[in-house]
């Protein structure tokens, strides 16, 4: 009996020694993933609590807590590198910072490195030990959630980006400038006289009208109206041939009016700025929808392309 109580307390050693020798006083786990997202964006998307509802849609937010897969993660300090969260599992406390830092023009490196103190109960630490082993599965969870929103440039741009070419050439136009914001009527009166002096040149229109609008001041308004033509026609009076390289673009179709288009083409231009495209051409709208024919604004389809190099 004696022996074995030696036996049992030499194993109960043993195991304890296993213990503190492989297991520290502080675990630490880690990793680092690559993501095609500007480091601005990065964060945007990490440094408050807005930016993480955004990617972590539906979660259940209480104070300034986000409940997740079973974990409550409370945001901490942020800089223009780092931010740092705890997470609260079971009782347990796991603190964490994310830094990231550019890798390339499209990409940013995020580094994410969670820790927690083991203490001196045995058992505390084996179990902490544990957990942390679960963590690691958490850990890959998050980020490929956040990889997988972020890489989504209508998440953070609110339009589909893509990348394509000038699809036409060859364009016939004309310039006015309007003492008010143009109505489709007005727009529509230009479409027709284009389209007319098209036919007398014995050319014919290949595309949807297209137009660029600026603002010139507080009253002013100046509208560039083209239809793409199959074949080169000489200028006259108001009537401007023009013709583009079929070069590179950016592309968005957005659905809807004015405000929609508005939003679009900023979305466009800050995209060439986040990524440091140099345009070479204006940005212009392709009136997939008739307007005359269809009045309701929500239901327009206009496609903006914005020409880069």
């Amino acid at each position: 009996m004696k022996r074995a109580g030696i036996i049992a307390g030499l194993i109960l050693i043993g195991l304890l020694m296993v213990v503190y020798m492989f297991i520290p006083s502080i675990i630490t786990v880690g990793k680092t993933v690559s993501v095609k997202c500007i480091d601005k964006n990065v964060l945007q998307l990490l440094s408050n609590q807005q930016g993480w509802a955004k990617w972590l849609p539906g979660e259940a937010v209480v104070d300034d807590s986000i409940h997740y897969n079973g974990y409550d993660l409370k945001l901490g300090a942020a800089t223009y590198t780092s931010i740092q969260f705890e997470a609260l599992y079971n009782g347990y406390l796991i603190h964490n910072e994310i830094g990231f830092v550019k890798d390339s023009i499209t990409k940013t490196k995020v580094s994410l490195v969670s820790s927690i103190a083991t203490g001196i109960n045995p058992i505390t630490r084996f179990k902490k030990w544990k957990q942390m082993k679960q963590y690691e599965t958490f850990i890959n969870q998050l980020l490929n959630r956040f990889i997988s929103f972020a890489e989504e440039k209508k998440n953070i741009y609110g339009v589909d980006i893509k990348d394509g070419r000038i699809p036409d050439s060859l364009f016939i136009s004309m310039r006015k400038t309007f003492n008010h914001f143009p109505t489709s009527t007005e727009v529509y009166e230009m479409v027709d006289k284009l389209h007319t002096y098209t036919i007398t040149r014995n050319a014919k229109q290949v595309n949807a009208p297209m137009m660029h609008l600026e603002q010139l001041d507080n009253h002013h308004f100046e509208i560039m109206v083209a239809l793409p033509i199959d074949k080169v026609i000489e200028n006259e009076g108001i009537f401007s041939f023009k013709q583009m390289v079929k070069g590179n673009t950016l592309i968005a179709e957005v659905i809807g009016g004015r405000a929609s288009i508005d939003a679009g083409l900023k979305a466009l231009e800050q995209f060439k700025s986040d990524y440091q495209f140099t345009s070479p051409a204006i940005s212009f709208e392709l009136m997939i929808t008739d307007r005359r024919a269809e009045p309701d604004t929500a239901k327009w389809v206009t496609r903006l392309y914005y020409p880069i190099f």
